[in-house]
């Protein structure tokens, strides 16, 4: 099975777990005291939905660079400080958001190994450094 495959099974099992993004968004918040402004007035059931388009997107990331540039390309948008009219989110953040969605796949996901966390964060990570670049 590609590394694809496996990270994609696991988002499956993950998916089908209660809470999953609710522990989500627990950890992130937690996180620092930096994160929580950007959630309030946040309509949760809508930010969920948006966070499984998002992570569905990074995933697929290394497979299909073309079809989802236009997408990350536009989470750069919305997220860079260096774009007016965007949410100012400083780089470093992302590495809380990286850690939370591995802390939450590790509740979630009854098959979760070291290596299997492993490839997760590499999908992830490439995608993230994408946005980065387009800050």
């Amino acid at each position: 099975m590609s590394d694809f495959e496996t990270v994609k099974e696991s988002f499956e099992r993950c998916g089908t777990s209660d809470g999953f993004y609710d522990t989500f968004y627990e950890l992130f918040l937690s996180k620092s005291d930096e994160i929580a402004p950007f959630f309030s007035g946040t309509d949760f059931k809508k930010q969920k939905k948006l966070l499984k388009a998002t992570i569905t997107t990074m995933i697929r990331f290394p497979l299909d660079h073309r079809g989802t540039q236009t997408t990350l390309a536009m989470v750069a948008k919305t997220h860079s400080p260096n774009n007016y009219n965007s949410y100012n989110i400083k780089p470093e953040l992302h590495a809380l958001w990286l850690d939370s969605l591995c802390e939450t796949v590790k509740k979630h996901d009854p098959d979760i190994t070291v290596e299997l966390e492993d490839k997760w964060r590499n999908y992830i990570q490439e995608a993230i450094n994408t946005i980065l670049s387009k800050y």
